[in-house]
C-alpha cells in the first residue's frame, strides 16, 4: 500500500488526483452504525478521567470508542446463574430437585389465579444496583413514548370496520396520554448484565416451566426482544396488551412514589375481545390488581389477556425496568408498523434502508383503506 508521502508525489507527477471529500453518510448506514458520532453511550469513570485527563477529548474518544465497539461485538463469557440469582430461595439452576419443583408449582398457580406472580429479590441486592448503574445512562439514547394514543390500534389488526356497532363511547376509540421512555433490543449493550441474564439458559427453561410451554426462546425481534423502560416524574404508561406468548419483567430501580403495575386478570379470552368489560375498566369501574414491586423483583405476567398499565410515577427517582419477551418458536418477529409505533423515526430509517414497507401489514389494507379507517375513527370522535 502506498504511503502518505508516495501518494502526494505520484498526485503531483500528475499520475493522478485526490477525489472529492466523501460524506459518510452517503455510503455507511449511519442510522445503524453511526460512526460519524462516536461520543459515549456511557459516561466516563472516575479512573478513565483520571488516565485521560478532562481536556484530552481527542484520545478519550478513541479510548471510549474502542471500549464501545468491544461491548458490541465480542465475545461475552457466560454468566454464573448463582452470582446474579438468589439461588437459595429460587433454585432456578436445579429444576429437577424437590425444591425447584415446589417452585415451579407455586408460580404455575399463582400465574393460573391471578396472571401474575412476582418473585422479590429474584436478583441479589449487590447485583440489581449495578445492572441498574449500566442501562441509567442510556435513557438519553431511548425513545421518548408521549402522545395520546389508542390502547386499540389498527397496526395490531383492530380495525373499526372489523368490529359491528361501534359508537363512540367503544373502547376500540378510547384514547389515553402515555409518557414514558423505551430503550429497543438493539441499543442494549451485548455485555451488560441485564442482557447476559436475559440470554441465560436457566432463566428461559425457569420461565418456559412456569408458563408450561416445553422450550421458550428468545424474541427474535432485533427490536422488541428486550427493553428497558424508563419512567421519570409525572411519567405513566397507557392500557395495553402483550404480543408475545410471555412477558417477563425485571425492576432495576423502584420510583420513590406511584408507578403501580395494574391490570385486569385475564379479562379477555381467545373467543373474546370482552369490549364491555373493558370499557367498565376505562370507566374505573371493574376490579383490578395493584402491584408495586421492589427493586430485584422478577415478575412474569401474562398480559397477552390481561389489560394492564402503569400509573403515574412521583419523584425525582426514575423508575426503570427490564421487559423481557420469549416466544415458543424461534424466529419470531413482529411487523415494521407495530415496531415504529413503538420506536419512532430511527427504526424507521432502519426498515427502510433494508427496502422494506412500514405500512400496517393485512392483506387487503391499502393506503386508501388506512384513509378510510382514519376517517371512521374521526367521526366516532376519535382519531389515530
Amino acid at each position: 500500500m502506498a504511503t502518505t508521502s508516495s501518494r502526494t508525489a505520484s498526485a503531483a507527477a500528475g499520475n493522478w488526483t485526490w477525489g472529492k471529500l466523501l460524506d459518510v453518510g452517503a455510503v455507511v448506514n449511519t442510522e445503524r452504525y453511526p460512526i460519524h458520532d462516536l461520543s459515549p453511550l456511557l459516561p466516563l469513570s472516575k479512573e478513565t478521567e483520571s488516565m485521560f485527563g478532562r481536556r484530552n477529548t481527542q484520545t478519550k474518544a478513541q479510548h471510549l470508542r474502542q471500549g464501545r465497539m468491544a461491548s458490541r461485538t465480542a465475545s461475552v463469557a457466560k454468566l454464573d446463574v448463582g452470582a446474579v440469582v438468589d439461588t437459595e430461595r429460587y433454585p432456578i439452576h436445579d429444576l429437577e430437585g424437590k425444591r425447584g419443583q415446589e417452585l415451579i408449582r407455586r408460580c404455575k398457580d399463582a400465574l393460573k389465579k391471578v396472571g401474575s406472580v412476582s418473585l422479590q429479590g429474584f436478583i441479589r441486592n449487590d447485583v440489581i444496583s449495578k445492572m441498574a448503574s449500566e442501562v441509567s445512562p442510556l435513557i438519553s439514547c431511548a425513545y421518548q413514548r408521549i402522545d395520546i394514543i389508542p390502547p386499540y390500534r389498527p397496526e395490531d389488526g383492530y380495525f373499526v370496520s372489523n368490529f359491528p356497532n361501534v359508537r363512540n363511547s367503544h373502547p376500540l376509540l378510547k384514547r389515553i396520554a402515555q409518557d414514558m421512555y423505551a430503550l429497543a433490543a438493539d441499543q442494549i449493550p451485548k455485555a451488560s448484565l441485564i442482557q447476559r441474564v436475559y440470554d441465560l439458559l436457566e432463566v428461559q427453561e425457569f420461565i418456559g416451566r412456569v408458563y408450561g410451554k416445553e422450550r421458550l426462546y428468545p424474541f427474535a425481534d432485533e427490536f422488541q426482544a428486550m427493553n428497558i423502560m424508563y419512567m421519570k416524574d409525572g411519567c405513566s404508561q397507557t392500557y395495553h396488551y402483550d404480543e408475545s406468548d410471555g412477558i417477563v419483567t425485571l425492576v432495576l430501580q423502584e420510583p420513590e412514589q406511584g408507578g403501580e403495575f395494574e391490570f385486569a386478570p385475564y379479562v379477555r379470552s381467545k373467543d373474546s375481545e370482552s369490549f364491555d368489560s373493558i370499557k367498565k375498566l376505562f370507566d374505573g369501574k371493574y376490579p383490578t390488581r395493584l402491584i408495586k414491586p421492589k427493586a430485584g423483583t422478577l415478575n412474569l405476567f401474562n398480559g397477552k389477556y390481561s389489560m394492564h398499565r402503569v400509573r403515574t410515577v412521583f419523584g425525582p427517582k426514575t423508575r426503570i425496568i427490564a421487559v423481557m419477551s420469549y416466544d415458543t418458536q424461534p424466529g419470531t418477529h413482529s411487523n415494521p408498523a407495530k415496531n415504529v409505533a413503538l420506536y419512532g423515526e430511527r427504526v424507521r430509517k432502519i426498515y427502510e434502508s433494508r427496502g422494506m414497507s412500514c405500512s400496517v401489514p393485512t392483506k387487503s389494507f391499502s393506503k386508501a383503506e388506512e384513509m378510510e379507517e382514519r376517517k371512521r375513527r374521526r367521526q366516532l370522535g376519535s382519531k389515530l
